[in-house]
């Protein structure tokens, strides 16, 4: 049995080859398993969107991936055959939405190992596009809106718990069998959709809105912990969370990139945020470096004219914010769907 849901056409989120055409053109999504990405590959996404629609920049989306806009209608071949180069998966392009805790390298090791399990099903290529999965071991990414969830225990990092996205429902899994598991769950759920499909029925696009007992029995009740998002600032052994203002990784920000090296990795946080090596002029760049700097605290959807919902000029409102300072986090939405919102936005300006 599912809860009653509304979804009787497939979910539209972009893929590198499935693009959403928006107000200023095709759109694109580049997944990135736990964000990592290196810099010699920024340098080449972004000769990609500029060959194809003269843009200088790349979009960091709240899922940790990356996005080119304002490309033509339809795709033209050849930068169909541009994107190919990023799809080590093809079929499974649109379903690789998987975050891992920002800093830790065993998380990204395990959000490696749900994706080589997820991608070699060729039925889990079905999953929507807006299905998201998480490792969590340092109780940061556990608070974005998944789908599925392992979170390591606070105490003991070998053993954590699964949690169901939106059930408040968790069972007890240790990390050497997290990707198993978690995958086998999902693999569940992509069934109970095939099932509901062939009956006629509208298929749930997400785990909350199917009833828990589909997952079986063996779960107990348990709150999802909240999750704290990373700070905007240095870290301990030379590392730096940088924030992107508005996501917006400019053609300026990724020549200052190109000073760390085209083999560095950084990796792209769901907050909108480059983990990497300290550089200098960072600040003086456009990065966000600091915590209280007004620019990490103020998000926004893209408005007009990129956006046919609105006709509200979002970028320019959060720039006259910036300038004057905010005293807590602010969303500026151009229309009630409140795209890119961040679950730590107390405060909306909705147009």
């Amino acid at each position: 049995m599912s809860l009653p849901v509304n979804h009787q056409v497939p979910d539209r989120c972009p893929g590198a080859l499935r693009p959403f055409v928006s107000g200023d053109g095709s759109m694109v999504r580049v997944r990135r398993p736990g964000g990592r990405v290196r810099v010699h590959e920024l340098v080449e996404l972004l000769e990609v969107t500029r060959r194809h629609s003269g843009a200088e920049l790349i979009q960091l989306t709240s899922r940790g991936n990356l996005q080119l806009r304002a490309l033509p209608d339809p795709l033209p071949e050849d930068l169909v055959n541009d994107l190919h180069d990023w799809l080590p998966f093809p079929d499974h392009e649109l379903v690789r939405n998987l975050l891992a805790s920002p800093l830790d390298d065993a998380a990204q090791t395990m959000i490696a190992d749900v994706d080589t399990r997820l991608c070699a099903d060729p039925d889990l290529a079905g999953l929507p596009g807006r299905f998201l999965a998480v490792i969590d071991t340092c109780g940061d990414v556990i608070g974005e809106p998944f789908d599925l969830a392992w979170a390591a225990d606070r105490t003991d990092p070998t053993v954590g718990w699964l949690h169901l996205g939106g059930h408040g429902l968790a069972r007890r899994v240790r990390a050497e069998d997290a990707a198993e598991t978690l995958v086998h769950v999902a693999r569940v759920f992509q069934g109970f959709r095939t099932q509901a499909a062939e009956r006629g029925h509208a298929a749930p696009w997400h785990v909350r809105e199917v009833d828990p007992a589909v997952f079986g029995v063996d779960w107990e009740a348990r709150p999802t912990p909240s999750g704290t998002p990373l700070p905007c600032g240095p870290l301990d052994g030379g590392q730096v969370v940088a924030g992107v203002p508005l996501g917006f990784l400019t053609a300026s920000l990724i020549q200052v990139l190109h000073g760390l090296g085209g083999n560095t990795e950084v990796t792209v946080t769901p907050w909108r945020q480059l983990v990497m090596p300290e550089h200098p002029g960072l600040g003086e760049a456009g990065f966000i470096i600091d915590a209280a700097d007004p620019w990490a605290s103020i998000s926004a959807c893209v408005g007009a004219p990129s956006c046919r919902r609105t006709d509200a000029d979002t970028i320019g409102h959060a720039q006259r914010l910036a300038e004057t300072g905010v005293d807590e986090p602010v969303h500026v939405a151009g229309c009630d769907r409140r795209c890119g919102a961040p679950r730590d936005a107390r405060v909306e300006v909705l147009a």
